[in-house]
């Protein structure tokens, strides 16, 4: 005979997927059993289990095991509730009927809580040892109370918690960060529309191409079926400020911050909610110059303001219990004015820069079966990035002095891309497997550089530079346009393997491409494992080991395919005139010109990484973990000047032309 089984679970921030039961076997007394697992699919050890005759009669209580497990014995048969309560976690309701045969064991997944004032994660609960890989003491977490009550400078939680990022971990194109699953190049939200940040929470997960400790985790607040509101101000004025021992006064400057975010129904639905999130920046600031021209020593102050708006919106709909999806538009700009002054630089050599970024994303979860969960997103991006010089002058550098004329600096950035993530998941016993494809990168790139078409002169020192004798003139040509497609592709499988309830495995094989490189054997297999020592396991022992490949990122290859002698032709001339850098009648046509190449023989560069540790509970609030950590780099990106002159004398270059 066959039961259905009905699935009630307050959802905030995840997907949440609980196994159906099916009865069979008979008996009039029966076993009711399962498991708790938290949203990573690890177990949740210490949560409390309410059996609960119909919805309200409490039957018997119970708390999980350290492998997540529960057991009730002698149940009649009846309608009864499961509720699971872990702090942290939404509480998860279960309703089943149970006849004269016992249920398959049931599997539970917890859900992050959603944003209420009586949720708080106190040391007591995050304190705990446990045997599952993806819970290693080591990692650095703040969530949602945490983060509120921390004195983080300006909010910015994604730079304060980067402090804990491995330097030796991190990849050619700085910090890989990831955004509800997806990786992404800035957050899109707001502050206060962060749930949590995460850093090495799985050191070696094969569903990422970088590791823990080079990698940033943001989970932002999501359903919800109350309103909630945040509004934060900040105000820093330049009275408050030392003043600057190169300014002759204390130079006026203020920062205003509005930051906050909204989140509630949507019209009163109870399957439809919405967030709404924004933050301004702006800064009146001072650049100080301190230099010294021809006229004597140069010291003034000089504006730079800065502007930087945010906006997010997010509409979450829930179709049914098993599927949910939200789409999101995220906007960026952030203009800035007299760029680049400050120091030496003298106000006349400035840039002002116009940057703006828009996003939209679309991301579905849907329970397929009792087994199997698929998590789809796809981002689609556009951005443009102008900076343009004050004056059109050509640049003068004077080193030690001052560096005036004109910033030659104009450039446009354009780009259009999209990313996308489709990762499934399976759980059938001791086993949650995972696998998918990963786009993190599908671009088409634009750029139109004219640095430096009106020369740049280098000056030896101040003496020089009043005899109008430079030693070297710095002028590009061509038209310095030019588009691309940069693309980026990745796939894995892992399999988190419970052996037994004190010993668990991390198995994976992720696989990386990039176009340019001409690299396709980028197989990078992954393992890790936990075991928990004794019957109380409150010693875990961790290892792992794991191959990380690395990518180019788009201004190496700007740089190669700009630079072919083509598109854009540089040139470097030594001890030229001033003003004029070339005797009448010379031409630049039959000078060498600078150019960048790819080496034939280059391949992705990889990093092998390693670990072991040991973590004690030593008392409720209070766990000691030690880890030991290394790496290996092979076959790391360079860049070399092949044709520098040779000593001893270092005269020529080894291929004049």
């Amino acid at each position: 005979m066959k039961f259905c089984v009905f699935f009630c679970i307050l959802v905030a921030a995840g997907p949440v997927f609980i196994n159906n039961v099916i009865a069979q076997n008979s008996s009039r007394i029966v076993v009711i059993s399962g498991t708790v697992l938290d949203p990573s699919g690890a177990s949740a050890p210490d949560s409390a289990v309410t059996l609960k005759q119909g919805n309200s009669r409490i039957v018997s209580k119970t708390t999980t095991d350290i492998s997540g497990g529960f057991r009730f014995e002698g149940i009649s048969p009846g309608n009864y509730s499961i509720e699971v309560q872990h702090k942290g976690f939404e509480v998860s309701t279960c309703r089943i009927k149970i006849s004269t045969t016992p249920p398959l064991p049931l599997t539970i997944k917890l859900a992050l809580a959603r944003l209420v004032s009586e949720v708080s994660i106190t040391a007591g609960e995050l304190d705990q040892v446990s045997t599952a890989v993806a819970e290693n003491r080591d990692a650095a977490t703040a969530d949602q109370g945490t983060l509120t009550k921390l004195p983080v400078f300006d909010q910015d939680y994604v730079g304060t918690m980067s402090m804990f990022l491995d330097s030796g971990a991190i990849g050619t194109s700085g910090a890989q960060l990831i955004v509800d699953g997806m990786e992404a190049k800035n957050v899109g939200v707001s502050a206060s529309a962060i749930q949590e940040v995460r850093i090495n929470q799985n050191p070696y997960s094969a569903e990422y191409s970088r590791p823990g400790r080079g990698s940033i985790e943001v989970i932002t607040k999501s359903k919800t079926s109350e309103y909630h509101g945040t509004f934060n101000v900040l105000f820093r004025d330049s009275r408050l400020n030392a003043r600057d021992v190169f300014s002759l006064v204390r130079a006026p400057e203020q920062r205003r911050i509005f930051e906050g975010v909204l989140t509630g129904p949507l019209g009163g639905s109870a399957t439809t909610s919405f967030l709404l999130s924004g933050n301004r920046q702006e800064e009146d600031l001072q650049s100080i110059v301190f230099a010294r021209n021809l006229s004597g020593l140069v010291q003034e102050s000089v504006s730079s303001p800065k502007r930087n708006t945010q906006i997010s919106s997010r509409a979450i709909h829930q179709f049914n219990e098993s599927h949910t999806a939200f789409i999101q538009y995220n906007e960026w700009d952030y203009p800035s004015s007299n760029q680049g002054v400050g120091g030496l630089v003298l106000p006349e050599a400035a840039a002002n820069s116009r940057q703006w970024e828009r996003e939209l994303i679309f991301n579905d979860r849907l329970t397929l079966s009792t087994h199997w969960l698929s998590q789809f997103q796809i981002l689609l991006g556009l951005e443009r990035h102008a900076t343009t010089s004050v004056s059109p002058a050509p640049k003068i550098v004077v080193n030690g002095a001052f560096t005036g004329g004109g910033a030659q600096s104009d450039v446009l950035y354009t780009e259009s891309h999209f990313q996308l993530n489709e990762i499934m998941s399976w759980s059938s016993g001791k086993h949650l497997v995972k696998f998918g494809l990963n786009v993190p990168d599908w671009s088409h790139r634009g750029i139109d550089n004219r640095k430096s078409f009106g020369g740049t002169f280098y000056f030896s020192d101040l003496q020089a530079y009043q005899a109008q004798q430079p030693y070297s003139f710095w002028i590009q040509q061509g038209s310095g346009s030019l588009a691309f497609l940069q693309k980026e592709l990745g796939g894995f499988i892992q399999d988190e393997y419970r052996v037994c309830p004190n010993l668990s495995l991390s198995l994976g094989l992720r696989y990386n491409w990039q176009n340019y490189l001409h690299d396709n054997t980028d197989f990078a297999p992954r393992i890790a494992f936990a075991y928990g020592v004794g019957k109380k396991a409150k010693t875990v022992l961790r290892g792992g080991v794991g191959i990380f490949y690395d990518r180019t990122g788009a201004n190496p290859l700007l740089d190669l395919l700009l630079y072919d002698g083509q598109h854009l032709r540089s040139y470097l001339i030594s001890d030229p005139s001033y003003p004029d850098p070339l005797p009448k009648g010379v031409s630049l046509d039959g000078l060498p010109i600078n150019t960048e190449r790819l080496d034939p023989n280059v391949r992705e560069p990889y990093t092998i990484q390693y670990s072991i540790g040991a973590e004690r509970q030593v008392a409720r609030k209070t766990t000691v973990a030690i880890t030991y950590t290394g790496s290996r780099g092979v076959s790391l990106f360079r860049s070399r000047d092949i044709n520098a002159p040779k000593g001893p004398d270092y005269m020529a270059r080894p291929v004049p032309s």
